[in-house]
């Protein structure tokens, strides 16, 4: 430890006396910041962190609506790969409308999978989507509208997925799938 403090400079070395001497230096400086800003500081740190927050929101919600958006459109070409597969979650739940609700991640695949080799045209486009989410708490959800070709008698549909994320181990997983099926009726064009 001795050998250390040797080797630095005597001018560099903190003593009782010059730290009492940096500390009055800056408690001097700080006083003369708030009296000619004396919300200032105190203003700029609680923007900073609220901003901070904020854009740490942001960046997980563009990160989990791009998984999202992912996930759906892998649906055409039947991939269930494993990176698809890592950002659902085992307990995922799903529901369709007019579909049996999948109660795993298993048997959702399973399903989708079965139900889509009954629709060889079958092709989904992303069209919208939009997100919340709280971080502190560890949830997010992500709305996605799209339109599906290739379904029944070749026509179009509308429809909403809502897809709501869980923070868990330090990575964000869907747990549940809600689909809600817009009108059909419109004819490919």
């Amino acid at each position: 430890m001795e050998e250390r403090i040797s080797n630095v400079p005597q001018a560099a070395r903190i003593t009782p006396t010059n730290a009492t001497m940096i500390s009055q230096a800056a408690l001097e400086t700080r006083r003369t910041a708030l009296r000619a800003d004396p919300l200032g500081e105190i203003t700029k740190s609680r923007k900073g962190k609220q901003q901070e927050a904020e854009d740490r929101n942001a960046t997980v919600r563009e990160h989990i609506e791009a998984r999202a958006i992912m996930m759906l459109e892998r649906c055409n070409n039947l991939v269930g790969d494993k990176g698809t597969i890592a950002y659902v979650a085992p307990s995922f739940r799903a529901t369709h409308d007019g579909l049996p609700t999948a109660k795993c991640r298993r048997h959702f695949i399973d399903s989708l999978k079965r139900h889509l080799k009954t629709m060889p045209d079958f092709h989904l486009e992303v069209l919208n989507s939009s997100s919340e989410v709280d971080e502190e708490r560890g949830k997010g959800t992500v709305f996605v509208f799209f339109r599906l070709t290739g379904v029944g008698n070749h026509l179009e549909r509308e429809s909403v997925a809502v897809m709501q994320w869980e923070k868990r181990h330090w990575e964000w997983l869907c747990i549940k799938h809600e689909g809600m099926r817009g009108p059909s009726g419109f004819p490919n064009s």
